[in-house]
């Protein structure tokens, strides 16, 4: 059966390397990282019987345009696309947009992409029957709140999108002025574009009031395909989505929020409950004052926050990116566990006093037995900017961090490029690029504790400033191992850190393809093929591009795995990068 598909398949999208003239044994074939739903109906699309939800998938290879490229969901070739050759917001990723249509099997399935004959790894999908989600609509331009929200455009009458964000909200208690028809149901609202300002109440452009959501309650808050709705929460005190974190109310869960631009104010999107993604959203000029995160996790679990573009935010070392956090709340289970940040772009995060850490993972002293552990941050692109790009820790325990397939470039933080703080029991860092992070004044990597902590690194580039600190060890039971890492400091002679049990050393320019434009890809002749060493899967089982590793006789050093051939595109700053309307 499988091998009849891939014919299919085949067939279907020949023609497009036909056209190209190229042998697939010498391109790269399209790989998937992420998609926004990960459901959604196959029918409903404004009344209809043979388009659904609109889908996005976020990914490498898959051509500027689409010729006789396709989609395939559930063993249905996709005929209606919205985009494709679209890139960003985060990492100049490429993205699709697409309809799901009637002759997609219902229940669980996969998404793939064929481009030139090669078909992709696949993404976990289900196809929800029936009526058993609805979509909605919103356009701030032409919608009403009077409106039935089952139309993305005026039909006459009550046949309409709604006005206002917080026509989202299930909003199943008197305080809230969202009321969504479907209550604490299933369903997709399609925000179009423009600028949105209108604040439910408790000062969030949706106060949720929960506890709401389960696997068969799912609901997402999603851009109009191929447009960009601005959310500008200057005057919105708790930004984009608020969760009511006290009693009686409870956890708010599988909620997915994307491709949402906000802008301005304290912060945009907190997240209390489990299984809720934030994907391919731009956050730019979060500047306000708050002990907070532009994006906040707490008492959360399996959390996904995928293909984010964060530009410009911070105020002072209180005020971070992404803070993960368990802390006391609401009753329940408060663990954070089970966070994945992964392929996001952070870049020029600002702090008054320079630090604070981008990323934040931590703890609070009064979260009794609940812990913040199991938190994976891999396939990022932070860069530039005067905080630390991750900070863990800060005095209470925390343990099974991974890092890994990360680019750290750039910034001025004096404190330290990446700073493992006090009581972060267990971090991992695999395969990341830290180059020239920091202040040359502060160590690229930083390692203090109070209580037996091990930072263990494997095939790491450590590329420093000229007579830069790679890695700094305090004391106060803090160990730190590495593991075939190659370091380089171009201003002279170049020697692994000391106070580290160092295995198995590289030492010496890894001969990046194009370092002055951000072109971290392997040369030919660079040191860092083939001398890696094994780490334990699925950690590093792909790299930065999603290349499958190894390439060679053994793993690459750094993000990249080396392939003759490969992308020699750097990743784009957010000036460069396209965000399509």
């Amino acid at each position: 059966m499988k091998k009849m598909l891939f014919t299919l398949i085949f067939v279907f999208c020949l023609s497009a390397t036909l056209q190209i003239g190229v042998s697939v044994a010498f391109s790269a074939g399209p790989v998937l990282f992420f998609s926004d739903l990960t459901w959604g109906p196959k029918t409903g699309w404004e009344g209809s019987t043979t388009r659904g939800a609109a889908v996005t998938v976020w990914g490498k290879n898959f051509g500027s345009t689409r010729g006789s490229s396709c989609i395939t969901v559930n063993g249905a070739q996709i005929a209606e696309y919205a985009e494709w050759g679209a890139i960003g917001p985060a990492r100049a990723l490429e993205r699709i947009t697409f309809w799901l249509n009637s002759s997609c099997t219902d229940g669980d399935g996969t998404i793939t992409v064929t481009v030139n004959g090669v078909t992709s790894n696949a993404l976990n999908f289900t196809v929800v029957a029936g009526t058993a989600a609805k979509i909605y609509f919103i356009s701030v331009s032409n919608g009403s709140n009077g409106n039935n929200g089952l139309y993305s455009t005026s039909q006459g009458g009550s046949n309409g999108p709604w006005k206002d964000i917080y026509m989202f909200n299930p909003g199943l208690d008197s305080y809230s002025y969202g009321h969504n028809p479907s209550g604490d149901g299933q369903y997709i609202v399609y925000a179009r574009q423009g600028t949105y300002t209108a604040v439910d109440t408790d000062g969030a452009f949706v106060a949720l009031r929960g506890p709401y959501g389960g696997p068969d309650k799912r609901k997402a808050l999603i851009a109009y395909p191929g447009e960009i709705p601005t959310l500008n929460t200057a005057g919105a005190s708790r930004g984009i989505i608020w969760n009511a974190d006290y009693s009686p109310y409870g956890k708010n869960s599988y909620f997915t929020y994307s491709k949402l631009n906000g802008i301005y104010g304290v912060a945009a999107i907190g997240v209390i409950g489990n299984y809720n993604r934030v994907i391919g959203c731009t956050f730019k000029e979060y500047l306000d004052y708050a002990q907070d995160g532009v994006v906040w996790v707490t008492a959360s679990q399996y959390t996904s926050l995928f293909g984010n573009l964060f530009d410009h935010n911070g105020n002072d070392s209180m005020k971070h990116n992404i803070y993960v956090k368990t802390q006391p709340g609401f009753p329940g289970d408060r663990n954070t566990w089970y966070t994945y940040i992964g392929w996001n772009e952070i870049t020029n995060a600002v702090s008054s006093d320079n630090h604070g850490g981008a990323i934040f993972i931590s703890r609070s002293s009064d979260a009794g037995s609940y812990t913040t552990q199991y938190i994976y941050i891999h396939g990022n692109y932070l860069h530039d900017g005067n905080m630390e790009f991750i900070y863990t820790g800060d005095n209470t325990d925390i343990g099974e961090i991974y890092i890994y397939n990360n680019i750290f470039r750039h910034g001025t933080c004096t404190n330290a490029g990446i700073y493992l703080a006090w009581d972060t029991l267990t971090v991992y860092l695999f395969n990341n690029l830290f180059y020239q992070i920091g202040d040359a004044s502060a160590p690229m990597v930083g390692v203090v504790a109070r209580k037996p902590t091990t930072a263990t690194f494997k095939n790491n580039i450590f590329y420093s400033r000229p007579g830069q600190e790679f890695i700094n060890v305090e004391s106060g039971g803090a160990t730190a191992n590495s593991d075939h890492d190659l370091f380089y400091n171009p201003g002279g002679t170049t020697t692994p850190p000391s106070g580290v049990a160092v295995t198995s050393p590289i030492v010496g320019n890894p001969l990046f393809r194009g370092p002055t434009n951000y072109n971290f890809h392997l040369q030919t002749n660079s040191p860092a093929i083939n001398v890696g060493t094994a780490v334990v899967s699925p950690y590093v089982a792909k790299d930065f591009d999603g290349l499958s590793r190894p390439q060679g006789s053994l793993y690459d050093i750094g993000p990249y795995e080396y392939a003759s051939g490969g992308d020699t595109t750097p990743p784009a700053a957010p000036n460069n990068l396209k965000i399509m309307p």
